[in-house]
């Protein structure tokens, strides 16, 4: 789809601190999880932007989230930059990255996506910012900001216009598969001014994409019943499975989980030292020893896990159970487990069924 003139010279704002052209940069944390390696595309929109991306897809090809930090720029560059975001199947999010020890990277407060900017982070397949600061590995905690369209010289648009470049921006966010009341309130607010959105007006939107867990299943498995659930990424794909059964053999009740597309990388986890490792159920934590640790290999692409689980959970129908194999922030979720057990009717379905 062509891009209009009066959009493509529409630039809606961008402040003197990030004035500067839009430049890109794969970076990293140093840690192996999903979120723990970015680019970073900080700066100013300009008509520039969408050619410079090309080019550094073309470079980095395996470039799967883009991280903004911009108050804005060229509308009409955006929207590209956006259909080429899309078109490459990537994830959009919001945040401020600086420079940490050594070739690595950090995320910090104070990111955002204004004006322009918005629309290249509503083209992501998964879209991620206002995460908790103080949870994750590197979150991304920025903010997204809208306004009425302008000219570069801040002349209001005849009405004519106005309503062509609406068609376009509207058609642009349909395409996209976003909700278009997000124009509706960006309309109603002033050029010179900012509708930042809080956390739970992109909830009611569907802006916000979030990872999940399947429901748990049962099934049969090594002579008894199972437990079975898989973590999905914000993007829809899988990032590890969890199995939990009872187990003869233990006398007890035995946790594997396989992290997916994990393995020749660290997890964090020494099996004969797994001081940090616990597990918790309900109000209870219990830590692991290396008698608790069965297996930790790779396999395949995955790394597999299997401990036994200290406490009994016959005692604990309905309560939640976690698991993580450290206190590490950037391999906390590697090889971990959460989920609510069943009932107690079902839960003595499982110790009855109990495998080898």
């Amino acid at each position: 789809m062509k891009i209009l003139s009066l959009a493509a010279a529409l630039t809606l704002a961008a402040s003197a601190a990030l004035s500067d052209p839009m430049w890109f940069k794969s970076v990293s944390n140093g840690g192996n999880c999903a979120d723990c390696g970015w680019t970073i595309a900080e700066g100013e929109i300009t008509k520039d932007t969408p050619d410079i991306f090309r080019a550094f897809l073309a470079e980095h090809p395996w470039v799967r989230e883009i991280v903004f930090h911009s108050p804005g720029g060229n509308l009409g560059a955006a929207l590209e930059l956006g259909r080429i975001i899309r078109e490459n199947e990537l994830s959009t999010g919001i945040g401020r990255a600086e420079g940490g020890s050594g070739p690595w990277y950090v995320m910090t407060k104070g990111g955002i996506c204004n004006s322009a900017c918005a629309f290249a982070f509503l083209a992501g397949g998964a879209r991620t910012a206002y995460e908790d600061p103080d949870k994750g590995f590197a979150p991304r905690t920025g903010t997204l900001g809208m306004h009425q369209f302008f000219t570069p010289n801040g002349q209001e648009i005849p009405t004519a216009q106005t309503q062509q470049i609406m068609g376009q921006v509207l058609l642009y966010v349909l395409e996209m598969g976003i909700n278009a009341e997000i124009l509706s309130i960006a309309s109603k607010t002033p050029a010179d001014a900012m509708h930042v959105f809080s956390s739970g007006e992109l909830a009611a939107l569907g802006i916000l994409t979030a990872g999940s867990t399947s429901p748990v299943q049962l099934r049969v498995a090594e002579g008894g019943l199972s437990l079975y659930w898989t973590d999905i990424s914000e993007s829809g794909a899988p990032i590890r499975d969890g199995r939990l059964r009872c187990s003869e053999a233990l006398k007890g009740w035995e946790l594997q989980v396989r992290q997916f597309d994990n393995a020749h990388a660290s997890t964090g986890f020494d099996p004969n030292d797994p001081k940090n490792a616990r597990v918790s159920v309900g109000q209870t934590s219990a830590p692991l020893t290396p008698d608790d640790i069965l297996l930790l290999i790779e396999d395949g692409d995955d790394h597999l896990l299997t401990i036994r689980v200290p406490q009994d959970l016959r005692a604990f129908p309905g309560q939640t159970f976690g698991f993580h194999t450290n206190t590490l922030r950037n391999f906390q979720d590697v090889l971990s487990a959460s989920l609510t057990l069943p009932d107690a009717d079902t839960m003595d379905v499982l110790t009855r069924a109990c495998g080898d």
